[in-house]
């Protein structure tokens, strides 16, 4: 592998061409509006293993981690050990039941039947899982035969209501899947000097013509696709691009229809490419994409989140909470707020002036736009943990002892050119801060907007 981390550190040495990727498709299903979004939509083919040209590095941007590409990663597990790994954690007493989750997409409203349909989609990834085809067109639309996954000393088949078709098995967390798998060697350590958190290791199931809708992810995703193939569709996380999200999220946006066969032409630049079985996918943050299962699949992987990437982190948070507003996006968004607030204290203690400046310039921009608000307003109620409230307020009061405490030893603000003097008070930042980057008593710019 190349020092950089791509397979290749040179340039493909032929582009590759839509027509070979749309004739690598099924011919139904869903396959007909994707081949739709890849002749008419603003996107092209890439091959993921090489550089990117320049044109693209500056869509992406220049640092590795802002491009998607394959990485090195080997891994020796199968379908068959991930489902055997999840049931012996469900099986074992001494793991804690919180330890093993998943989510069943769509579901059927009622508990006990979903947790049939998830048993069977586990045992389908054993059997292994069975290709059909359909000409269904739902946002998941998987179809699987799992007349093969039983046996003699199976019971007889459910009601109607447990058929797996246009079911998919998402975020399966196990303790044991997160210790066998094997993180690709680019994934930093907790002890790069980078390094804020990162996510648990988690499963998807999903056969064949399932799909994941247009999203985004808040951190550097590193997915192996341990059975199956896949195409993936991923825009560069411009301004443009980071718009039409934000108005997809907000207009009622449901899952359970296929948004990106709607609105592809509101997109620009675009790549497409394909990821094969035991290859490894990096996905720089915030990139607007889509993924589609073409043979069944089982993916296995994480985030990553670093300081680097904490001022994009910052300015476009309030995506995180436009795609997460559902039943559960309370409690969700009540952890997120506690990330942010950690990860400003990590990052304003790092000693580097031109990460303090990017972040700076994103918080000017969130208070600017009013998302700074928003982002309070995210969280309704009271928040019952660790004593730290959790009104609008509160938070507000965490976000700013967070900034003066990080900022005591500032002798410069880096965005206003403005330096302390001689003869001021030792905490000049703090009165600055305050003055020209912070809230005014009403409303959501700061002072500074003002001048």
């Amino acid at each position: 592998m190349a020092q950089n981390g791509y397979h290749s550190n040179k340039l493909a040495a032929t582009t590759p061409d839509t027509q070979d990727i749309i004739n690598t498709l099924p011919i139904d299903s869903i396959w007909v509006d994707v081949k739709m979004i890849l002749e008419e939509g603003s996107i092209r083919p890439i091959d993921p293993s090489t550089t990117p040209p320049e044109d693209l590095q500056e869509l992406f941007g220049p640092h590795e981690w802002d491009q998607p590409h394959l990485v090195e990663g080997d891994t020796d597990l199968d379908g068959r050990e991930i489902a055997e790994l999840v049931f012996t954690d469900l099986l074992t007493t001494s793991v804690s039941r919180q330890a093993v989750s998943f989510s069943l997409h769509p579901k059927s409203g009622d508990t006990s039947t979903d947790s049939r349909i998830a048993a069977r989609l586990l045992t389908n990834a054993i059997s292994p899982l069975t290709n059909t085809s359909s000409n269904s067109h739902d946002d998941s639309a998987i179809d699987i035969d799992t007349s093969s996954s039983t046996d003699i000393n199976s019971p007889p088949p459910g009601p109607k209501e447990l058929s797996t078709e246009g079911k998919a098995l998402w975020s399966i967390i196990s303790p044991s899947v997160s210790s066998a798998y094997k993180k690709p060697p680019k994934v930093p350590t907790e002890e790069h000097p980078d390094y804020l958190w990162e996510a648990v290791v988690n499963t998807n199931i999903i056969p064949a013509n399932g799909m994941a809708d247009l999203h985004h992810d808040a951190g550097c995703v590193f997915n192996t696709l341990i059975e199956g193939q896949k195409l993936w569709i991923v825009y560069p996380p411009s301004s443009h691009n980071h718009t039409v999200l934000r108005s997809i999220y907000t207009q009622n946006y449901d899952p359970k229809h296929t948004v990106i066969f709607r609105e592809f032409k509101k997109f620009e630049n675009g790549i497409v490419f394909l990821q094969h079985k035991g290859e490894t996918i990096w996905l720089p943050p915030y990139c607007p994409h889509a993924v589609f299962t073409i043979h069944d699949s089982v993916l296995t992987g994480g985030q990553w989140h670093g300081k680097r990437k904490f001022p994009q982190r910052l300015r476009y948070a309030i995506l995180d909470l436009e795609l997460n507003r559902d039943s559960t996006y309370l409690n969700y968004w009540a952890d997120e707020l506690d990330k942010l607030i950690h990860s400003l204290e990590q990052v304003l203690a790092t000693p580097n002036p031109a990460l303090h400046k990017e972040f700076l310039v994103a918080w000017d921009t969130i208070l600017a736009n009013g998302d700074f608000d928003a982002l309070l307003l995210g969280e309704q109620v009271k928040k019952k943990t660790k004593g730290k409230g959790g009104g609008k307020n509160d938070r507000k009061e965490q976000f700013k002892k967070a900034w003066i405490a990080g900022t005591k030893d500032w002798f410069q603000c880096p965005v206003c050119d403005v330096r302390w003097e001689k003869g001021s008070k030792r905490k000049w930042f703090q009165s600055h801060f305050e003055e020209k980057h912070w809230l005014k008593e009403k409303g959501s710019k700061s002072r500074r907007d003002e001048a």
